[in-house]
């Protein structure tokens, strides 16, 4: 536990409110994301949100963004909004409908399945498969 954290906690005395500090302290923000959050299912959307192929929407959770897109075999996908090149994110809008992300530094170009497509000016041995955007855990509920 971070020593700020355990300091918040020893002023804290059951019968009050809890200190403000508890609100608006990046350790404790940090700390409840990690203890949490991380350990939890989110809800993110409902599934008509996004009813077409191409139709994304982002989650933006502590300091991640994740895109959920419907690819062209009408599946559901979640992946980090990174680029794996430069780390700048791949899509900004925070829904709607796309052919491919593309990343705004060096035009990176992630299929809506999160594989990537084309990496413009890289050496010729160099494998695509192997970055595409990171994969989020995902399930839909019925």
């Amino acid at each position: 536990m971070e020593e700020g954290f355990k300091e918040l906690i020893s002023k804290y005395q059951g019968s009050q409110s809890l200190p403000r500090q508890f609100y608006t302290s990046e350790t404790v923000y940090k700390m409840d994301i990690q203890h949490y959050w991380n350990h939890s299912w989110i809800w993110v959307g409902h599934i008509n949100q996004i009813p077409n192929v191409g139709d994304f929407l982002l989650f933006d959770y502590g300091y991640e963004s994740v895109i959920i897109a419907r690819d062209k075999n009408d599946s559901v996908n979640a992946f980090l909004n990174v680029c794996r090149h430069r780390g700048s994110r791949v899509c900004i809008e925070k829904s709607g409908n796309t052919r491919v992300f593309v990343c705004p530094y060096h035009a990176w170009t992630y299929e809506l399945n999160g594989s990537l497509r084309a990496a413009r000016e890289m050496e010729d041995d160099f494998n695509t498969a192997e970055y595409s955007l990171k994969k989020v855990n995902l399930r839909i509920f019925h």
